[in-house]
Order: structure tokens, then sequence, then C-alpha cells
């Protein structure tokens, strides 16, 4: 299987990490619940997009790590969470996935897109599959018209695979959902 190799809370790599030509893998899972928030402020910065963008230069994008492993690829995906905000229309979600891009453009190698999901079922809840598949199709069109973006992005579409996984409850998908798509990310590398 694949080593689970975890960066210790103080940033350093375990000794016992392992990896071809004796480097060690570096990186780790930051959570962003919207497209651009200020849940996470700081002096420097008042969105939680740039405090994450300010920490991967500082952190991940070392000249001794770039030399080594390059800036990280960078995985995103938006619009689920982000629907239930106040007055959040396409046109407005539009603007902060520009913006969360613009911000991570300049720490991240590539941007893997992860579509959204959707539940397929009818429910009050307003992450419909029209209105995912719609917000989708934004973020495509979004990223193919900016060529520099369009260079170092690949969009996955995953609404209608993830319409066959179980769900943790109307937009969430359970663990397994997660664990196939790590194991099928992984298969890539």
């Amino acid at each position: 299987g694949v080593p689970r190799n975890r960066v210790g809370a103080d940033n350093s790599i375990p000794q016992n990490s392992s990896c071809k030509n004796d480097k060690r893998v570096y990186g780790g899972y930051m959570t962003m619940e919207f497209a651009r928030d200020t849940e996470i402020q700081t002096p420097q910065y008042s969105t939680t997009q740039e405090n994450i963008a300010s920490y991967i230069s500082k952190v991940w994008n070392t000249p001794e790590l770039i030399k080594d492993w390059g800036k990280p690829i960078c995985v995103l995906g938006e619009g689920n969470h982000d629907i239930l905000l106040a007055n959040m229309d396409t046109k407005h979600f539009l603007a902060n996935i520009r913006f969360l891009l613009k911000t991570l453009q300049p720490v991240c190698d590539h941007f893997v897109w992860l579509g959204n999901t959707a539940n397929g079922r009818k429910s009050e809840y307003p992450q419909t599959m029209r209105t995912m598949k719609s917000w989708d199709s934004g973020v495509k069109e979004m990223i193919e018209s900016e060529p520099e973006l369009q260079n170092m992005s690949t969009f996955l579409e995953v609404l209608d695979a993830s319409l066959t996984f179980p769900h943790a409850d109307y937009i969430h998908l359970g663990d397994n959902w997660y664990v196939e798509l790590g194991r099928w990310f992984t298969s890539l590398m």
C-alpha cells in the first residue's frame, strides 16, 4: 500500500518517510468551506484563501522544496457550501472562484478542480442536480476562457459518479467515496 506519511504539528517530516531518491513526501490537507470567506483572518490577510496561499508560499514553496518537488498540485472544489450563502447566485459564485484561483495561482503548479456532487433525489435543499451542473459548467467555462488558468488546470467532473455512492447526508458522500477517490488519485502517481 501507499505509506501514510503525515507532516508533524511543527511542519517536520517524519524520519520514517520514504520516497525514491531519498526525497521525503511533503504536503498536506487544508479545508476551505467556501470559494471566498473570512473564516481565517490574520493581520496580513482578510480571507481564508489569502492566508492559505501565504502558508503554502512560506511552508511548501521554500527554495529547497521547489527544487526537489516543484510547487504543489492543488486539488480544489467549491460550490456545495457556497450555495447556502445569502444572495449567492452564479455570477457571485464565479467571481469568488476567479478570486480563489487567482489567489492560489502563484503558489500552485497545477489545479485539479473536482466538480460538485449531488444526491439526485428531490429535496428542499438548494444543491440540486440542475444547479450543481450549471455551476460546474460556469467554472469550466471560466477556466477555459482564461489561457493562464486553462494551461494549469484539470477539471474532473464527478457529479454523475457521485450518484452511485452512498451519501452521509444530502450533499456529503460517505467515507467510501473519499477512499475510492483517494485511491484513484494515488494510482495516477
